[in-house]
């Protein structure tokens, strides 16, 4: 069996290195015991170093998406009204 990085789930229950087995889609591999496919190089991949690149980009974009947020928050003005 050949062995990979799984990062889909890095920031709740971090990388783990796993076991992998074909999967009848081109691109994707499972788990083994799973019967769930991932495409290579978005959930799984190769070496420990690429799997790092891959979630410090997931990082840097889930911070700019919560700084948008942050921002859209700060700029929401709420109206209240009184009942008539």
């Amino acid at each position: 069996m050949k062995k990979m990085w799984f990062t889909k789930y890095a920031f709740s229950d971090g990388v783990q290195e796993s076991e992998v087995q074909p999967s009848m889609y081109q691109g994707y591999l499972k788990l083994v015991g799973s019967p769930v496919s991932y495409k290579v190089g978005k959930h799984l991949h190769e070496t420990k170093e690429l799997a790092e690149k891959a979630v410090e980009s997931e990082r840097v974009k889930k911070i700019k998406s919560l700084e948008k947020q942050i921002a859209r928050l700060k700029d929401l003005k709420v109206d209240y009204k009184a009942m008539e």
